[in-house]
């Protein structure tokens, strides 16, 4: 029910975890929400190609 948001969010924190130095721990979280990101669309995706907005766009409506 939350796939969308959870690879979105997951690919953030492994965003942050990257910059505090938590190399392995990013490397691990944004292959996690590669792999949910896949799921949703029905198809493999390359890393190399991703970027903060290809996760947003999952995300259907936004609350304040």
């Amino acid at each position: 029910m939350y796939r969308n948001e959870i690879a979105r969010t997951s690919y953030l924190k492994s965003k942050v975890l990257e910059t505090s130095g938590s190399v392995e721990q990013a490397t691990q979280l944004r292959a996690e929400a590669i792999e949910i990101r896949s799921t949703i669309l029905g198809k493999p995706t390359t890393v190399e190609n991703l970027t903060e907005d290809d996760f947003d766009d999952l995300v259907t409506f936004w609350s304040k």
